[in-house]
């Protein structure tokens, strides 16, 4: 099974002719401002499905912490090298992490757990080498988010894990598990038993809604309008982020 989820990994970090990549990404402002409060100077970091490391790399060692990616993906780890940023080939979720325990001050997992068969696994595996009181920043798309809920009630099905797949074929779409506010409460404070101290979501912005999602003319006029709206992914998360934060904290 490990073997055929690399496979699908390799395949997926491969670059292609498509419109999307999972290569480059770059850190939003909320997911800036959460990490520059946590992180100081001498820390350990690691970054749970690292891909190419260049998310949050780059803000890590800015910020005078040393950071740490794995992944699944030979295709990604390669150019985390190039970045010159340090990485590992792990197991799956099911695998331990080659680490000791209590390891690291900081474990970032972003856009990670909506891709497994069992995230409460890799949870476990990541709070085993955390510190205590170490902190874990995680990231996923919020399934219930407004645009969602009016697809659905137009018969529609977005799982969001790439506009080449989401509404052409969503049975091949890389999200596999999905998750609401509520959910991610009993997995991250119940099932995994750490202290969530902030639950926020990503800035709300109009032009995502389905309205306006394929048309660039009236994407382009709603963009202009977003700064009205906003703050509304942190103050209302669970209806108008496409994307929840969760900092959480290891208590023992």
């Amino acid at each position: 099974m490990e073997d055929k989820k690399r496979s699908y990994y390799e395949k997926y970090w491969q670059k292609d002719n498509t419109s999307w990549s999972p290569h480059d990404q770059r850190p939003s402002s909320v997911l800036i401002d959460a990490i520059s409060k946590l992180v100081q100077p001498g820390m350990y970091v690691l970054d749970y499905g690292c891909g190419d490391c260049s998310k949050c790399g780059s803000l890590i060692t800015s910020l005078g912490a040393a950071y740490m990616g794995v992944d699944l993906s030979l295709t990604a780890l390669r150019d985390c090298k190039k970045r010159n940023y340090k990485a590992i080939l792990c197991g799956d979720e099911t695998s331990l992490l080659p680490f000791a325990a209590n390891t690291f001050d900081l474990i970032l997992c972003l856009e990670v757990l909506e891709h497994l068969f069992r995230p409460d696994l890799a949870l476990q595996n990541m709070i085993h080498v955390l510190k205590p009181n170490g902190f874990l920043v995680i990231s996923v798309p919020n399934i219930a988010w407004i645009g969602n809920r009016l697809l659905m009630i137009l018969g529609f099905f977005n799982p969001g894990g790439s506009p080449e797949t989401s509404f052409r074929a969503p049975w091949r779409d890389p999200h596999i598990r999905f998750f609401t506010k509520q959910s991610l409460y009993r997995l991250i404070g119940q099932e995994a038993n750490m202290e969530i101290v902030l639950l926020t979501g990503e800035d709300f912005s109009i032009s995502e809604m389905p309205f306006f999602y394929k048309s660039r003319k009236l994407k382009s006029i709603a963009k202009k309008s977003d700064f009205l709206f906003r703050s509304l992914g942190q103050h209302i998360p669970s209806l108008f982020t496409g994307n929840f934060l969760v900092v959480a904290r290891k208590t023992k």
